[in-house]
């Protein structure tokens, strides 16, 4: 419920951001342990890897990173249902001046009519679903000066890609 509450206030009023150096990979420990044991009583399995070895440095709002963050961790997470992988990798991106954060899950995938939709405002498909997560996911990602994209392939996952700017 916190996390509808907040999305939907996220949405009506967005927060104003205070762009600042942050490392990616204490956020990213962070979002893992507090969901480290859910998944486990799922069987599931989340891997951090980080070529940087913890020492890379981004631009952004450490809460509202942690948000969009989550959300992404969250949906893969409830994807993958009983079971699966969520493979989290803090990378050089070939874009040039961006870190690459990616997000690979095993889950069921999300079918190409659906994929086109999923970043809308109000599209869901879970039952009791705002539709907003993902949306304010891109608009968070979007004001540091960073890209939001996604690939799917039905019965095989889906990776969530995130390049935001080097600090």
């Amino acid at each position: 419920m916190d996390s509808y509450v907040r999305d939907l206030l996220a949405y009506a009023r967005p927060e104003p951001y205070d762009l600042q150096v942050i490392d990616p990979h204490s956020v990213l420990t962070g979002i893992v342990e507090r969901h480290r044991h859910a998944a486990g009583r799922s069987g599931m399995i989340i891997t951090l890897s980080d070529a940087f070895e913890g020492k890379s440095r981004i631009k952004a709002d450490f809460k509202l990173l942690e948000q969009a963050l989550t959300t992404v961790v969250t949906n893969a997470i409830e994807a993958m249902g009983e079971g699966g992988q969520l493979a989290i990798a803090i990378s050089r991106s070939p874009a040039r001046g961006m870190i690459r954060l990616s997000f690979g899950d095993t889950g069921r995938g999300i079918a190409p009519d659906v994929l086109q939709h999923v970043s809308s405002r109000y599209f869901t498909t879970k039952p009791g679903g705002l539709g907003l997560g993902l949306v304010l996911t891109r608009g968070i990602i979007e004001r540091f000066g960073g890209t939001f994209s996604i690939a799917s392939t039905r019965d095989v996952g889906t990776t969530v890609t995130i390049d935001v700017p080097v600090a």
